[in-house]
């Protein structure tokens, strides 16, 4: 991991902070308007873009500390995972068909949370792939099934389930995941500095 990333300061803002619109010099706490780091880089783009949770970090205690790849940031909703009926149900399609399953759920996602700018390349990768897909043999209740399970996944976890299913996509997968990553950074204050580290 890239130690760029290692060196974002952990503070937040103080209790005895509270205006939002504080821009005094003098002021000796943290403000609450303030620009904040995450404290590593699986936190990057908390809630909707960031990696999952860390379970470790939830637990107590973190090893990795700043170098962890996973999120240190609190998740409401830590379940939101297909489950096995699920995941058996996407067994053995192909990254376009996957890529359309999932991919109106993340422009929803990304509607909703005002991310459609940010996100727009990662959108027109899914659309590509979405647009040479398969019909697939998943139906009926088993869809809607599925369905309920994807509307419960975060943008991060829809675009990496695309990505989990390459076949004969290795190229349009290794791009969607790059994307991903760059796109992330874009929530790293100074992000075209952290972009030139990543490409080092």
């Amino acid at each position: 991991m890239c130690s760029f990333f290692s060196e974002a300061p952990t503070q937040v803002p103080s209790e005895a902070c509270k205006s939002l619109s504080c821009s005094s010099s003098d002021c000796g706490e943290v403000c609450a308007e303030e620009v904040r780091r995450p404290g590593n880089f699986g936190s990057l783009g908390h809630p909707h873009c960031c990696r999952r949770p860390c379970l470790s970090f939830r637990n107590g205690y973190c090893a990795d500390g700043n170098d962890c790849s996973y999120c240190h940031n609190e998740h409401l909703d830590t379940g939101a995972r297909l489950d096995k009926r699920q995941r058996a149900a996407t067994a053995g399609l192909s990254h376009e068909q996957v890529s359309a399953l999932v991919l109106e759920h993340c422009i929803a996602k990304a509607d909703e949370a005002s991310l459609s700018e940010k996100v727009s390349e990662i959108l027109q990768l899914l659309e590509v792939a979405a647009d040479e897909a398969e019909p697939h043999s998943i139906s009926g209740r088993e869809l809607r099934n599925l369905r309920k399970g994807l509307r419960r996944l975060s943008f991060h976890s829809l675009v990496h389930l695309a990505t989990r299913y390459p076949r004969q996509s290795v190229h349009r997968t290794e791009q969607l995941q790059k994307e991903m990553e760059l796109m992330r950074l874009q929530f790293f204050p100074g992000h075209a500095q952290a972009t030139f580290f990543m490409s080092v």
